[in-house]
């Protein structure tokens, strides 16, 4: 089973108060998994500004990071290395 554990939060460019949650997407395969992400986005009207670090696992074990297009990377693609 994929678990993707994604921190969403405020966008600097909305007229809104400072929010962030933490919310976890599963699925089966990353096919469907990818499915249920962007259906998570539009429900939610997230944009690429809203999407925190998301770390998915299988089976328990962190397998890498999903930024918001959906891309798959191996390490946090956003630190420096």
């Amino acid at each position: 089973m994929l678990n993707l554990t994604v921190e969403i939060g405020s966008n600097p460019d909305r007229d809104r108060a400072d929010w962030k949650e933490t919310h976890v997407i599963s699925a089966r395969t990353m096919a469907d998994l990818r499915v249920k992400i962007e259906a998570f986005q539009s429900e939610n009207d997230l944009g690429g500004g809203n999407w925190g670090e998301a770390e998915l696992r299988e089976d328990g074990i962190v397998v890498g990071y999903v930024s918001y297009n959906g891309r798959l990377w191996k390490d946090k693609y956003w630190e420096a290395k």
